[in-house]
């Protein structure tokens, strides 16, 4: 499992992001962040806290506050990465805990 890969909601409405160090790996739950379609997020979004990425042509939203853990079971295969935005997660979580 590597930081920053997304996988596949079951419901299909989205992705859960793994944003949980490699350092953590040998634990049974992921740390994620849901990204879902950019129109079904929540309204208005709070940049830098819902960053938006592309993704096959459409626009999803990070909705880094509903961020939490989920088993490592319920993940299935990464679909992508978004490692190229590393540094727009990490400022969204560190704008979730700390507020800058």
């Amino acid at each position: 499992m590597a930081r920053f890969d997304y996988y596949a909601m079951p419901d299909g409405s989205g992705f859960w992001v793994d944003c949980q160090t490699e350092l953590m790996e040998h634990y049974a739950t992921r740390f994620v962040a849901p990204l879902v379609p950019s129109e079904d997020a929540p309204k208005p979004s709070a940049t830098p806290l819902n960053p938006r990425f592309e993704i096959a042509g459409r626009d999803y939203e990070l909705l880094t506050q509903f961020a939490g853990t989920i088993p490592v079971s319920e993940l299935g295969r990464p679909v992508g990465t978004l490692e190229s935005q590393r540094y727009a997660i990490i400022n969204a979580l560190d704008f979730l805990i700390s507020g800058v």
